[in-house]
């Protein structure tokens, strides 16, 4: 912003010229030629315009030398000060970050969409080890498309889901080869029918608890059902496969 003195300088300067006009225009008025009208407002020019704009020049430059640097270090601080609050907000914010999550590292927090999920998942499980009797054997399958492998590349949904599944149902995770499905054939195989944003359970229809599942599963994630499993199958009763669709997300992640 131009500070006052400008202001006003610049005020008086056009102040006078536009006296300086109107005294020209006077002079006109009274039948003066052009020459003599000039004659006569040259000293009132010299007074009034030309002194008053070298009196403010040489005021603004001594000002400006002697306030110009006070202003410009004024500035620097002013926006040193700034920079250094936001520091300290950012910093204050941070450490209330790193709090919040040392906490949830170790504790739950039951107002969390995820312990939600998991609370959820875990009592979706146990209903199927309900229906399938306690001491049945069981198992299973977990599939996921590239570049996840329900190994090393595994998804953290995907993770977490199986450990779900195994905690819940108290059944051992696999996956197609626990069934007969050839190495070679597995992975094209586990893309079969594979669908985006969806679970798709593979069970046959008259598989225990597999229904059941279903609908608690859908609680909680996008789920679909099938009622068969690949044809190379070498185990029967309570296999349950779980074909994991790209995409796939929490349903409280959807809304």
């Amino acid at each position: 912003m131009k500070t006052l003195i400008e202001d006003l300088g610049m005020l008086g300067i056009l102040l006078s010229l536009c006296v300086l006009v109107v005294r020209y225009v006077q002079e006109r008025w009274h039948k003066r030629s052009h020459a003599e009208a000039l004659a006569n407002c040259k000293s009132f020019f010299n007074d009034n315009v030309w002194a008053p704009l070298m009196a403010f020049l040489c005021l603004f430059i001594v000002l400006g030398l002697s306030i110009g640097p006070y202003k410009r270090d004024h500035d620097q601080q002013t926006e040193i000060a700034s920079l250094n609050q936001r520091l300290t907000e950012s910093k204050g914010n941070a450490e209330r970050l790193q709090t919040l999550v040392e906490r949830k590292t170790h504790t739950p927090d039951f107002r969390d969409p995820a312990f939600f999920n998991m609370i959820r998942g875990i009592q979706a499980f146990m209903a199927y080890r309900r229906a399938i009797g306690p001491d049945a054997h069981c198992k299973i399958l977990f599939t996921e498309p590239p570049p996840g492998d329900m190994g090393p590349n595994i998804r953290p949904l995907s993770m977490a889901l199986m450990q779900i599944a195994v905690a819940g149902s108290n059944c051992p995770n696999g996956n197609l080869q626990n069934i007969g499905v050839k190495v070679d054939d597995a992975d094209a195989e586990s893309l079969n029918g594979i669908v985006p944003n969806v679970i798709v359970l593979h069970a046959p229809s008259d598989a225990k608890g597999a229904n059941e599942l279903e609908v608690n599963l859908g609680n909680i994630i996008q789920i679909r059902r099938s009622y068969k499993l690949p044809k190379l199958t070498a185990a029967s009763e309570n296999v349950i496969w779980l074909q994991l669709g790209p995409g796939l997300k929490w349903n409280d992640e959807l809304h």
